[in-house]
């Protein structure tokens, strides 16, 4: 009876260590409104295997989040070739969290290879939030506890046994980039180290005629990283020429409160002059805005979205 339970223990043994799991873990991406979504595997593909299914969703806390944020997801790496649709996004009460999922089922043979080596296989860009936050990756469905069976982990190959969801222990971590902890009812999740900023893409910006000359002005209702705003005028609302630049008002590029911008232009030309802001970051990453048209004494107050990347 001895050697038969060492048997079977050699046999347990052998069978875990050779199991082959991929893991996903989350970090701070290199915008300051990014995230790269990442994966390690426990082993190389083989020549013509490729991920034909895979699964991740990503959650910021409810107080970072308000009514038109969007999580943008660009596939990378080993993962270019693949095309995920994002489900609806929805708050889930018991972690106070908005959530954000993505899914990709992948019929077709799709050229790709990995190492054992972390990988991006992701981006996620976020705007429209209320704050700087932490962004956590997190899987809603532990059998102890879990009860959403629309947000969890999980990955396939063509070969490799197929499943390769390290279900016991779905994520990692690396310092300094990421944690991992558990939700009160056992659910897994690993964090970002680095806090991540959800942008407000909302500016007020109008103009009008006053005299010989035009005034503009626009409100800005949080910033982030931000180095300021070049003002361009257009006489066809075609071709673009910079007027000037107005630095940002918030100490290092940051606020979370409204700041007001003026700016005068004192020579005219035209009937007609159009009016956008490209807005520069501290990286010199950069956005225009929509455009305001000033026509003789009448000026048009626009609502622009999207200013911020």
């Amino acid at each position: 009876m001895r050697k038969i339970l060492i048997a079977i223990m050699v046999m347990l043994v052998s069978y875990t260590s050779e199991a082959q799991f991929i893991q996903g873990s989350v970090r701070k991406g290199t915008a300051y409104n990014q995230v790269d979504v990442m994966f390690r595997s426990t082993f190389n593909s083989n020549v013509g295997e490729y991920v034909n299914y895979v699964q991740f969703s990503l959650s910021i806390p409810v107080s970072a989040y308000q009514a038109g944020v969007t999580a943008t997801l660009t596939p990378v790496g080993p993962f270019a070739p693949l095309v995920f649709a994002q489900g609806p996004q929805y708050t889930q009460g018991s972690t106070n969290e908005r959530v954000f999922t993505w899914v990709c089922v992948n019929p077709a043979v799709t050229a790709m290879s990995w190492t054992t080596a972390d990988f991006v296989g992701a981006t996620v860009t976020f705007t429209g939030g209320i704050a700087n936050t932490l962004v956590k990756m997190c899987d809603y469905t532990n059998a102890g506890g879990g009860s959403n069976s629309n947000t969890y982990f999980a990955i396939n190959v063509t070969q490799h046994g197929g499943d390769v969801t390290n279900y016991g222990d779905l994520y990692f971590t690396n310092l300094g980039e990421s944690t991992e902890n558990i939700y009160g009812n056992g659910d897994q999740f690993v964090q970002t180290s680095a806090l991540v900023s959800l942008p407000v893409d909302f500016l007020n910006f109008s103009g009008y005629r006053a005299g010989a000359r035009n005034i503009l002005n626009w409100t800005t209702s949080s910033e982030q990283n931000n180095k300021g705003f070049e003002v361009q005028r257009s006489i066809d609302g075609s071709n673009y020429v910079a007027l000037g630049f107005v630095n940002s008002l918030a100490p290092g590029g940051n606020s979370a409160t409204e700041l007001s911008y003026t700016f005068s232009d004192n020579n005219l030309s035209g009937s007609r002059q159009y009016y956008r802001l490209k807005q520069v970051n501290l990286d010199n990453s950069s956005k225009y805005s929509n455009i305001v048209l000033i026509k003789g004494d009448r000026g048009m107050q626009m609502t622009i979205d999207g200013l911020y990347p």
